[in-house]
């Protein structure tokens, strides 16, 4: 599982459409990125077997530099990975009253896939 692949469900589940006309959307693929290595840690903290790929432990989770980088969890774990990046995306508009309600329901989706 790809950086990109978070990105593009993600971005759909905070409606993050294009911006401008010169392709640029609302949020950041760096600051997307800054949430994925955090939602990956969160993650691995909760579920230490989500860092077995292939078999294979991967000791090391970072902050991905760019879309095409590979995660360090298991794909089993992408719906609750968007759901965290949403939240985050969410609660940095948390002064509207919607956005907040968003945000803690995508957390709660997060929450629960995590138990």
């Amino acid at each position: 599982m790809t950086a990109s692949d978070v990105i593009t469900v993600a971005r759909d589940m905070v409606q993050d459409a294009v911006q401008d006309n010169n392709g640029n959307y609302r949020w950041a693929e760096s600051k997307i990125l800054r949430y994925i290595g955090l939602g990956e840690r969160e993650i691995a903290r909760k579920h230490p077997e989500a860092q077995y790929i292939d078999k294979v432990e991967n000791p090391e989770i970072s902050d991905p530099a760019t879309s095409a980088a590979v995660l360090g969890i298991s794909a089993t774990f992408k719906m609750p990975l968007c759901h965290y990046v949403a939240a985050c995306l969410l609660n940095e508009d948390a002064d509207d009253e919607g956005n907040l309600k968003l945000a803690a329901g995508h957390y709660e989706l997060f929450t629960a896939e995590m138990a």
